[in-house]
């Protein structure tokens, strides 16, 4: 008997020779459905949902930038440059700037011609002057029977400097125009916010505007009205 093998055995030995090499093969018997690169930080739960809130990397294009000043529509003419002092040595306006005029600071504009072509307030205020200030009655392009006009009134804190005058018939400035700064100044005696802007028309090379486009808001109602400036009757 000894510790001899005869040659049927050592046969059936040797068929069960591979057995002992299986186990450096299970590690690469895996199942075809699952997938073979997993992330480590990879959530347990199957929700889609969840994964991506897990993930870093997956996140929706959010601009950096987006700020409220976005939306904001400037008001046209704002390119034109502010100037704190806008006449020229001889007494008239500079050509296309802005600038700020009268007790309140009301913003105007000049054309490429130096003439006034636009009249802004945010917020019109009443004067607490009792005394109506003299004014400059030498307008540009002044007709016969015009009057110097005020696009923000004396009652308004309005400059009484060709800042804040045109020519104007003496209808309009009497009566078309008079009318509407009426009706601004009875809503702010009356606490309500107002707010206005005028648009001066001028044909061609004309000194002396043509028409006024009045717009105004008392209040969140708003109002326009646009005056001809004809010719005195």
């Amino acid at each position: 008997m000894g510790g001899s093998i005869d040659g049927g055995e050592k046969g059936e030995l040797d068929d069960m020779s591979h057995l002992s090499d299986t186990s450096g093969d299970v590690e690469n018997d895996v199942p075809d459905d699952i997938p073979a690169d997993i992330p480590e930080d990879a959530p347990v739960s199957g929700d889609d949902n969840l994964a991506r809130e897990a993930s870093p990397d997956i996140q929706e294009d959010i601009p950096e930038d987006v700020s409220d000043s976005e939306t904001e529509t400037p008001r046209e003419g704002d390119e034109k440059p502010v100037d704190d002092h806008p006449f020229k040595a001889d007494g008239t306006l500079k050509e296309n700037i802005r600038y700020h005029a009268g007790e309140f600071g009301y913003e105007y504009e000049t054309d490429d011609k130096g003439r006034i072509d636009d009249f802004h307030a945010d917020k019109l205020q009443l004067t607490a002057r009792e005394d109506r200030l003299p004014h400059d009655g030498d307008t540009p392009g002044k007709l016969e029977g015009d009057q110097a006009g005020h696009l923000a009134g004396d009652r308004f804190g309005g400059s009484p400097e060709i800042d804040n005058l045109v020519s104007q018939s003496s209808h309009v400035n009497l009566s078309e125009y008079k009318k509407i700064e009426n009706q601004w100044a009875k809503a702010l005696e009356n606490g309500q916010h107002v707010s206005a802007n005028v648009d001066v028309e001028y044909e061609q090379a004309d000194r002396r505007p043509s028409a006024f486009d009045v717009d105004y808001d008392i209040d969140g109602e708003a109002f326009s009205q646009r005056i001809l400036n004809g010719e005195n009757r």
